[in-house]
């Protein structure tokens, strides 16, 4: 969350640990996060929806947090071959610390969502 004050503007951190273990990014379960989990969680929505699966999966809960704090995914099964280099790309961007995720705009702006973006306001 973003606070003015006195014109200048601070980054306020959220401590409060809210939502599924599969779309929590690192730093909600950390429980100092900011509106930038938000980006993780499509990222994890957009890996999904490309191959089927998420990225970190465990037996449990807590294996799946435990994956989510490694930030260990792959692009390694078949299904993968499909998807362009692109895509893949901007979901790196998504599923990466904090401090170099994308913003909302970043990913509007990345290469793979112009490419489809631009298609969709030609109808």
């Amino acid at each position: 969350m973003n606070v003015t004050d006195g014109g200048e503007e601070q980054i306020v951190k959220m401590q409060t640990r809210a939502g599924t273990a599969f779309f929590m990014a690192p730093e909600v379960i950390n429980r100092n996060y900011t509106k930038a989990c938000d980006m993780w969680s499509a990222g994890v929505m957009l890996y999904i929806m490309l191959c089927g699966y998420p990225p970190f999966y465990g037996e449990s809960d807590a294996e799946i947090l435990e994956a989510v704090l490694e930030g260990i995914y792959d692009f390694d099964d078949e299904v993968w071959d499909e998807v362009s280099e692109e895509a893949k790309d901007m979901i790196r961007g998504m599923l990466t610390d904090e401090k170099h995720r994308l913003s909302p705009k970043d990913v509007l702006n990345h290469p793979w969502m112009k490419k489809y973006r631009d298609k969709c306001t030609d109808v």
